[in-house]
């Protein structure tokens, strides 16, 4: 048995996976993101909720560019604390067990290669959109992640005044709108046509250029 971790930067998730098959799963919103002590020690109380005897190994998906031999974390985009985490040598020295690292959307990609939509293909490309934008890679049935796991993040590419997730993806709305997606999203369910609005620009066309979504 593993346990499987999905770093966001809205919210976290943990998983007992046992054969490949969740056997639980949690999530919790992300709290204090300013503080990465707190945001450590919420993200290790969440492993310990689905924790049992037995586990093998832990491994963590997270959204930014990863030096996967070292397990290092660097620049997280919508977590401003996490400038340079050792998070696979932070975990293993307070679990005790092998901890593995890796971009979030390449987790899912190689997921979905091995599991899901993507079996059977020698080749995939999948996209993550959550509150950045990120993707994943796989050529000739390998995963591809480039240098630190940047070969993937074409979220990250310039775009206007900044880059492309920040106006397609969850980032969007509190740049723009001074609110959350969540929150543009309960309102536009409720009929607001200001809500209604803000999801109608999120991801189509600005001047110099377009993106669809």
């Amino acid at each position: 048995m593993v346990i499987a971790v999905d770093l966001g930067g809205t919210n976290i998730r943990a998983g007992l996976l046992d054969d490949g098959i969740i056997k639980v799963q949690k999530e919790v919103r992300l709290q204090n993101k300013d503080v990465l002590q707190s945001t450590l020690d919420q993200l290790a109380g969440l492993i310990e909720s689905v924790m049992v005897p037995g586990i093998i190994g832990i491994g963590i998906g997270v959204p930014s560019v990863v030096d996967i031999d070292t397990g290092t974390v660097f620049d997280v985009t919508n977590i401003a604390s996490w400038k340079r985490v050792e998070l696979k040598r932070i975990f293993e020295d307070r679990f005790h067990i092998p901890v593995y690292v890796n971009n979030d959307v390449n987790c899912f990609i190689l997921g979905e290669h091995r599991y899901g939509l993507a079996k059977g293909y020698s080749s995939a490309v999948g996209l993550a959109l959550g509150t950045g934008l990120g993707g994943g890679i796989i050529i000739n049935n390998a995963l591809y992640a480039g240098r630190n796991c940047g070969a993937g993040e074409f979220g990250l590419v310039s775009y206007l005044d900044a880059n492309i997730e920040t106006y397609c993806a969850g980032a969007f709305f509190p740049r723009k709108y001074n609110t959350t997606a969540l929150e543009a999203f309960e309102k536009a369910s409720a009929g607001d046509p200001a809500a209604l609005e803000s999801w109608q620009e999120c991801g189509q066309c600005h001047k110099n250029g377009c993106i669809y979504l």
